[in-house]
């Protein structure tokens, strides 16, 4: 793995900002940020890549041979939170196993399926019971329109382990400031494009309705509205507008912009050999984080991998500060 992004952002919120590149007013802004540099918090949204197709696939790709790298890259990435995609139960008792010593975990009252696990640093979050959103897990509604489009894919895997079901969402108080905010952390389904857009509008419309800073990561699977390419859908950037009446997308409102490439899915991740120089498809963003208008994003950053890669998604990580209200 290059850790060469990590370091670059672990350095650039320290450094003096280039008065050519930014207005004085932003300067002014990255330098009152700054001041808060301690309360700042990384929070980290991963893919990790189910186990349930291995039959079907290299066995250099196995979860066991892919389990070090994943824990390798979240230890180099160092996240105080993160959330993690097509995480099963086994995986996420494997991940915990190497990270229970620094991390606790939610996933909700539920073990069997996708979990959408959040880990968060002990020392620095504590969970909050109760208030008018508490801590839980969300069935994510889906359109039954959409039955017949999953019934024609090959060995499509039964409701019990079907990824892209659900949401997860904890409410943490962070021990620094004394702020409560709510992190969510989901999955949108694949196939069932109708379905998308329907659960969009549910994660939409809670945010909405939670009066804490709030923070979503996913893997929205958000192809874009690119008819000319070979897409498998144009439904991200209607998928993207809907999250951002509520929320901002962070790569957008970063204050020292973005690090690293923009795709995060490994094009070429199920081939023997990459495709060419530059394997990865450089208009897919699956993999985002939007946060509440009152919380501002340091900057932004995807995190690339060498072969072999710990998974077929790149982690994408925003750093951010809370609101001191």
């Amino acid at each position: 793995m290059s850790i060469s992004i990590v370091e670059r952002a672990n350095a650039l919120f320290a450094e003096v900002a280039p008065p050519k590149k930014y207005a004085e007013s932003h300067r002014r802004e990255i330098c009152e940020a700054q001041k808060r540099s301690i309360e700042k918090i990384r929070v980290v949204s991963f893919n990790i890549l189910f186990k349930l197709m291995e039959h079907k696939t290299d066995p250099k790709l196995s979860w066991d041979k892919r389990l070090p790298l994943v824990i390798q890259t979240i230890k180099d990435i160092n996240p105080d939170i993160l959330g993690v995609q097509e995480c099963y139960q086994d995986q996420l008792k494997d991940i915990f196993e190497h990270l229970g010593g620094v991390y606790a975990y939610f996933t909700g009252d539920i073990s069997e399926g996708e979990l959408n696990a959040i880990f968060y640093k002990k020392e620095l979050f504590e969970i909050v019971l109760g208030g008018e959103f508490p801590t839980s897990f969300h069935e994510l509604p889906l359109d039954p329109k959409d039955d017949e489009i999953v019934s024609t894919v090959p060995d499509y895997l039964p409701p019990t382990l079907e990824p892209g079901r659900r949401l997860t969402l904890v409410n943490l108080v962070y021990k620094h400031t004394g702020r409560c905010f709510c992190v969510m952390n989901t999955h949108l389904t694949f196939h069932r494009i109708n379905s998308r857009e329907l659960q969009a509008l549910y994660i939409e419309n809670l945010a909405k309705r939670i009066f804490i800073p709030v923070i979503l990561l996913g893997d929205f699977n958000t192809f874009p509205n690119l008819p000319e390419t070979s897409l498998p859908f144009y439904d991200g950037d209607r998928i993207g507008s809907i999250f951002k009446r509520s929320l901002l997308y962070t790569r957008e409102t970063s204050l020292l912009g973005h690090l690293g490439p923009i795709a995060t899915g490994i094009k070429d991740f199920f081939r023997p050999l990459p495709s060419g120089p530059d394997a990865r498809e450089p208009l897919v963003v699956l993999d985002q984080i939007y946060v509440s208008r009152s919380i501002q994003v340091i900057l932004t950053a995807t995190i690339p991998s060498e072969r072999p890669h710990p998974s077929d998604h790149y982690p994408v990580l925003a750093d951010i500060l809370l609101d001191t209200a």
